[in-house]
């Protein structure tokens, strides 16, 4: 399960009937982001509202995690 919150925070969380539990998670944004993201092709999309009728769509691959042991 993504979580998008408003405060630009992806959140990765496995749902369960009990809840969910929070395995990792990252700031995609800076800015306010009010839109719904969205995922095709392995690619998630995230638009983001500077509050003065701006913003910016940004993009990230998601696969398997770069980070090392």
């Amino acid at each position: 399960l993504l979580i998008l919150k408003i405060n630009g925070e992806l959140i990765l969380a496995q749902p369960s009937p009990k809840g969910f539990k929070r395995l990792d998670s990252t700031r995609v944004s800076r800015e306010t982001t009010r839109a719904l993201p969205a995922l095709a092709g392995g690619v998630l999309y995230v638009r983001s509202n500077d509050g003065q009728g701006g913003g910016a769509l940004t993009s990230w691959i998601l696969g398997a995690s770069q980070r090392g042991p």
